[in-house]
Formats: structure tokens, sequence, C-alpha cells
């Protein structure tokens, strides 16, 4: 009987992942290190919501990166984490920063609003901006991963987004549940998952949305 090599055991494939998805987590913490020491340095609150933004200019090109390594790891199985990141941080530099700073500004006004109208305790005003940055949110989710996979116009990737949203509410959905979900997990054990809470809910968002970049392929081929 022909011997297993270890390189096909399971044990070598689970460390190879954890591997994996351990370095690309390091590689998006080391490269959002300007917002972690903004996080830890200053409290959140309507004064330092102008610093907390400015920190998180560089975390545009960190999502693209994540988003590309993890649909690679998804596709492949395999991975060249700092190459594979490195390559992801560098593409499509110029609508990824354009897209970044209109969401992030956006999200920013919404979060102001929030904080402003519950300090005021006026609730009700508060959840209708707080839905509103939900929903940004939800527009970001769509758009990265458009980002990592087609050369897209900022108009044409906010049409793009929308639609995945329409034609894909149920999948969609399940990535905006995710994230919230890893959020909320990192909350309660920041300790246990902060070394691998980013590079896991990227993968899971990735492996969701195979099937819906799979299908704007098709579109986009038979377009052209």
């Amino acid at each position: 009987m022909k011997e297993k090599s270890i390189l096909d055991s399971f044990l070598y494939k689970v460390l190879k992942y954890v591997y994996y998805f351990l370095m690309t987590n390091l590689l998006f913490l080391l490269s959002n290190a300007l917002f972690l020491v903004v996080l830890f340095l200053f409290p959140l609150s309507l004064s330092n919501i102008l610093v907390y933004s400015l920190s998180l200019i560089p975390m545009g090109f960190s999502i693209s990166a994540l988003c590309y390594v993890m649909k690679k790891l998804w596709q492949e199985k395999e991975l060249r984490p700092v190459g594979d990141y490195v390559y992801g941080y560098k593409l499509n530099l110029g609508i990824t920063l354009k897209f970044w700073l209109l969401q992030l500004g956006i999200g920013t006004v919404f979060l102001v609003d929030v904080l402003y109208f519950l300090d005021r305790n006026q609730t009700i005003i508060a959840v209708a901006f707080g839905i509103a940055l939900l929903i940004n949110l939800a527009v970001s989710l769509a758009g990265f991963p458009i980002l990592t996979t087609f050369e897209v116009k900022l108009k044409n990737l906010y049409i793009i987004s929308f639609y995945t949203w329409g034609k894909f509410f149920l999948g969609q959905c399940l990535n905006l549940m995710t994230i919230l979900s890893f959020g909320i997990i990192l909350y309660a054990y920041p300790s246990e998952m902060f070394l691998f809470v980013f590079s896991i809910s990227g993968y899971f968002v990735m492996k969701q949305n195979d099937s819906i970049l799979s299908y704007l392929n098709h579109q986009f081929s038979t377009e052209s």
C-alpha cells in the first residue's frame, strides 16, 4: 500500500490554513497600525471623530488586499501571504482610494449624527441615521469584492454594488450578518479572536461572493 504523504494529511492542511489566516490577519493589522494607535489613545467620541476618520484612510487598501487574498485562498487553496497581500493592496489603487474616501466620508457623517442625537436622547432620529450607516456599510461590503475582480469606474462600481444587492439580496444579507457577527464576537472575546477574526470573516465573505462574482464575470463576458 502506498504511504500517504504528510502533505496530504488532514493535520497538515489544517495547520496550513491556520498559517494563512494568521499571516493575512497580521498583515491586515500591520497595514492598519495607524488606526490601532488612535483606537488605544483616543476614546470614541464626537470630539475625536475626525481623528478616527483620518486614521481609517489606509484601511481601504487593506480591505481590498484582504478581499483579494481570501478570494484567492478560496479559489486556489494556496497562498503566498505576503506577496499576495502586497499585490492585492496595490490593485486598482486609484478607484479604491476614491471609493473608500467617499464611503468613509459618508459613514463619518452618519456616525456623527448617530452620536449627536443619542447624546440628546433623540433615539428615533439616531436609529434612522444608524440604518443609513448600515446601508453605507452594505454598499462597501458589495463594492470591495468587485474592486478586487474587475476594473470599473466609480459610477459603475456603485451601480453594480446596488445591482448585486437587488439580484443577490439573501447572499448579501448573509455577508452583512457575517461581518456583524464577527464584530460582536471580537467585541466579546477580543484577546482570543484578535489574531484571526479579520482574515476568517473575509474568507467567509469572499466564499459567499464567489457565485456573485462568477455571475458578474459571465455577464461582462457576454456583453463584451
